[in-house]
């Protein structure tokens, strides 16, 4: 699991060093095994300005470029096709290392290239890129991109081990719970008002046919989206945790998801059959295409999310591509879901598909913050793509969760720990972690 420092601070406020931070998660059974300096990854990629561009002699794609980068100007063969001269560009000179790919001089047919000038794809915040990044704004010549450009990418990136009991732990919500009781912070509201839940709605409807694999179906409806990449501070951070940029409604989802603990998807909702959510077993060798692109032959075993034609995904594990999301959808249907940890795992494990969302899933999620997951989804995308989300989220949730009182004896619980703990210390703990107590004479309600 990676976390990055900037990400839970919008959680809780945490000011100490990073390693200290990094040897209190260890202490608490959160092993951290790496502390990574994310600018350390951008070493040597500044930004510059085109000067001057050139044909070159022995191609008639290739460019070559002078490029100003503050003491020195540098000459590049590039073959994008949407360099300009005077636009400021992010350089990556001899030195840098990409991808995983080391940025050398080099002799492009017979021209020495000194660095490369970058797109998105080059810098981990696109899938794809057409061209070169062209830069709006003047910045600085010469300076890392860090410190004008992507400010984000100065951050501090935490490689977690998660054991499989932990999976409220699989956010950055989750870490910066356990902080807050490890450094007494307490908690940022991560909602400003919560979500109208409702019962039915004239958009779309909802029906569980076995509510033991799905005990919560919420959905929230967002219309006339404009389908576009992301702001750039989304990118960044889903990028340095490991995610792949897509656009702004799929990296929106992921965001959610890396953010809250919550895993959800976005349909096309104009590709949903008569506006129908079932959540059903499939039939022996129903068929499927999941976003992958691979054909997916099924059971009884199996859960699945279908309208009333056909199988649309694969509860908890990934969509199907006849409801993808694309350069045209204008609507979204958003899906936060409680699906049972065994069946998304048995079904992942049958098919060779582990994902993200199945991997959180199969440890357990927060069943009681699909609603809330839900609503800032779809604030999120009134934001960031344009749409008007609609009043309310769908919830259907035929067995509600009921809580678990647990006895607690502070004795007790010094003699398990082999060590004094004052009981006003027991409470503070608690109380950051948000457990209600109700003190009684030798035992406490948790």
């Amino acid at each position: 699991m990676k976390v990055l420092l900037k990400w839970l601070q919008d959680f809780v406020d945490i000011e100490d060093n990073p390693a200290q931070i990094a040897e209190k998660l260890t202490m608490v059974g959160l092993e951290t095994e790496e502390v990574i300096y994310t600018k350390e990854l951008f070493k040597n990629v500044v930004v510059g300005k085109i000067l001057k561009i050139e044909n070159h002699p022995s191609s008639d794609k290739l460019k070559i470029c002078e490029v100003s980068v503050g003491t020195d100007t540098v000459k590049i063969v590039c073959g994008a096709p949407n360099v300009e001269e005077n636009r400021y560009v992010v350089v990556a000179l001899p030195g840098a290392e990409l991808q995983g790919n080391k940025i050398e001089k080099v002799n492009i047919r017979g021209v020495e290239s000194c660095g490369m000038l970058c797109s998105e794809k080059d810098l981990g915040l696109a899938v794809h890129s057409e061209g070169i990044i062209l830069l709006e704004n003047s910045y600085t010549l010469g300076k890392p991109i860090y410190e004008e450009v992507y400010k984000d990418l100065d951050d501090v990136l935490f490689v977690i081990n998660i054991t499989p009991n932990r999976g409220d732990c699989l956010s950055h919500l989750g870490i910066a719970r356990e902080l807050s009781a490890v450094f007494g912070k307490s908690l940022k509201k991560i909602i400003s008002k919560g979500p109208k839940l409702i019962g039915q709605t004239k958009e779309f409807k909802v029906i569980i046919e076995d509510p033991n694999l799905c005990r919560r179906y919420t959905g929230k409806l967002v219309k006339n989206v404009v389908i576009k990449p992301s702001p750039d501070y989304i990118k960044v951070r889903l990028s340095l945790c490991g995610m792949r940029p897509i656009n702004n409604i799929v990296d929106i989802t992921n965001y959610v998801m890396l953010g809250y603990g919550q895993p959800l998807h976005a349909f096309d909702y104009d590709l949903i059959t008569n506006n129908t959510i079932i959540v059903r077993k499939a039939k022996k060798n129903e068929r499927m295409v999941t976003l992958d692109g691979k054909e997916r032959v099924l059971d009884e075993k199996d859960l699945v999310i279908a309208d009333t034609d056909r199988i649309i995904a694969l509860a908890g594990v990934m969509g199907g591509a006849n409801s993808e999301v694309n350069a045209n959808t204008k609507n979204i249907l958003i899906e936060s879901a409680f699906f049972d940890p065994v069946s998304v795992r048995k079904t992942a494990k049958k098919l060779g598909l582990s994902s993200e969302a199945s991997y959180r899933f199969e440890r357990g999620v927060d069943i009681e913050n699909t609603p809330i997951a839900c609503e800032i989804a779809g604030n999120m995308m009134q934001n960031f793509a344009d749409g008007q989300a609609v009043c309310g989220v769908l919830d259907t949730y035929p067995l509600p969760y009921e809580e678990r009182i647990i006895k607690f004896r502070p004795s007790k619980c010094e003699g398990y720990l082999g060590t004094k703990l004052p009981a006003e210390e027991m409470e503070k703990r608690l109380e950051n972690l948000k457990f209600g107590i109700t003190k009684k004479r030798f035992e406490w309600d948790i």
